[in-house]
């Protein structure tokens, strides 16, 4: 099993890689710790093609979005299954507040909330084929001690 976690491009942004989607960082110390095979895709300063050309194979894609990235999110789930057919693709972040445009026919589910202990559950459900479209979050209990120490993503090369 193998997840990339991604981070939409904005080459529209000064500063793409300003930020880093400290919710990915996150969800990827929680699937190293229990040795899933993951990778985390800052893709920011890439356009969206470029962004597709670097992504790698995995089973499952998991995209953190903000509501104003909902709609690119649904094109660049897209574009990952064109690529890639008969992938599986998450969504999370603050932008599934509100699932209304959600394009259910390129999300395969979203995660409302928390997703460190959700996404097993999500894992779970894909797995045995029975993967429900919303997912409500669960808080990670003593995240902050665990997370500080996983400081390989919070750093760049």
């Amino acid at each position: 099993m193998k997840i990339v976690l991604i981070t939409l491009p904005h080459p529209y942004l000064r500063q793409p890689n300003a930020q880093v989607s400290l919710g990915l960082l996150y969800l990827a110390s929680v699937l190293e710790m229990h040795k899933t095979k993951v990778e985390v895709r800052n893709y920011s300063a890439f356009t969206t093609d470029g962004a597709i050309a670097d992504l790698p194979d995995a089973d499952i894609y998991g995209i953190t979005i903000t509501s104003m990235e909902l709609l690119q999110a649904n094109r660049f789930a897209q574009r990952i299954k064109e690529k890639y057919s008969n992938k599986v693709v998450f969504l999370g972040g603050p932008g599934t507040v509100s699932d209304e445009f959600v394009d259910w026919d390129q999300i395969d589910a979203i995660c409302k909330g928390e997703g460190e202990i959700t996404i097993f559950d999500m894992i779970k459900d894909y797995l045995t084929r029975q993967l429900k479209k919303i997912y409500v979050g669960k808080p990670y209990p003593g995240a902050a001690s665990y997370f500080i120490s996983r400081r390989k993503y919070f750093c760049t090369q």
